[in-house]
């Protein structure tokens, strides 16, 4: 279902279609392979990939918008081109097999790193990574200072635990990440401060991707409030943490308002931090008055790590 930008989306599915293994095709001939994604009325296509083999490779990225109204299951279908004849171009479009997948029963705020068999076919299969952010809250407005609070101290408390590292030998640790509010923010492309942004902040940590939800302002405004916690599991912590923020324009396309990047060894934890937002080079500071992020991180090694690491301490 098709809702309008800011009466019904609730969260948001980012789709990584990264490979397939061992597709049903045909012996001994180059192929033309491709994938069609729906969700609701929208679909988006995959580059077309030519492979000697079964298992063509794509890695493209694309994102759902989710509604209240629907629960629609996300369908995949493979296709491959095939010439209607040899000796013209024309290409017929044959379908491989198909994947649905059901998004309501995911995890949120959590990269789900997927395996979907193609019509279950046990030897067959689609590889997906599929993150659902972005979820709009479901109590009071935009000011969820309290039920955020609440949360986090959950996982605070969860991960104090060396339980909450159990079977991750290769997680070195795992970052908590508080986004407040933002600040100064700008007016885009000569827009002055009667401009109305729709503002959301997207971060990524490796292959991690999440989202807080849009802020659909009805006046003019340079800050924004979202009080939205995450986590992340840190594999290296020579990693960056990239942060932008947004202004929501349409599924396709939005605008950026500023950005910055944090190498986590420079993380002060613990502690609520102003960050000034900078533009898409990292270069110069974003337009705006004094563009800034308050963000708050709270880092838990994993005990198992630092004993390889120092087994001094653990003698």
């Amino acid at each position: 279902m098709v809702g309008t930008k800011n009466n019904s989306k609730r969260a948001v599915a980012r789709i990584v279609l990264i490979e397939a293994e061992n597709l049903p095709m045909e012996e001994s001939k180059q192929l033309s392979v491709y994938c069609s994604l729906r969700l609701g009325n929208k679909k988006e296509l995959t580059k077309t990939v030519t492979t000697d083999d079964k298992n063509p490779i794509w890695r493209e990225i694309f994102q759902f918008n989710l509604y209240e109204e629907s629960d629609d299951p996300l369908f995949v279908k493979i296709k491959r081109h095939k010439p209607l004849h040899k000796k013209d171009l024309l290409l017929d479009n044959e379908e491989i097999g198909n994947v649905t997948i059901d998004l309501s029963g995911l995890k949120q705020e959590t990269t789900i790193d997927l395996w979907k068999n193609v019509d279950g076919n046990l030897d067959s299969k689609l590889h997906l990574f599929i993150t659902i952010s972005g979820v709009v809250p479901t109590v009071g407005n935009y000011d969820m200072s309290y039920k955020s609070k609440e949360l986090l101290d959950a996982s605070l408390a969860n991960h104090i635990s060396p339980l909450s590292f159990w079977f991750k030998h290769e997680c070195t640790g795992k970052l908590l990440i508080m986004v407040h509010r933002a600040e100064g923010l700008a007016s885009l492309e000569g827009i002055t401060t009667s401009w109305k942004s729709n503002p959301f902040c997207e971060l990524k940590l490796g292959y991690d991707v999440r989202r807080t939800q849009t802020v659909y302002k009805k006046v003019p405004s340079l800050w924004t409030v979202w009080n939205k916690h995450f986590e992340f599991e840190v594999r290296d912590v020579l990693d960056c943490l990239d942060i932008s923020v947004f202004d929501e324009e349409n599924e396709k396309k939005h605008r950026l308002i500023g950005r910055l990047k944090i190498p986590l060894l420079k993380i002060i934890n613990k502690e609520k931090t102003w960050f000034g937002l900078k533009d898409s080079s990292l270069r110069m500071p974003a337009k705006g008055d004094d563009p800034r992020i308050l963000l708050e991180f709270f880092f838990f090694y994993n005990p198992s790590m630092l004993q390889c690491w120092y087994p001094a301490l653990y003698k």
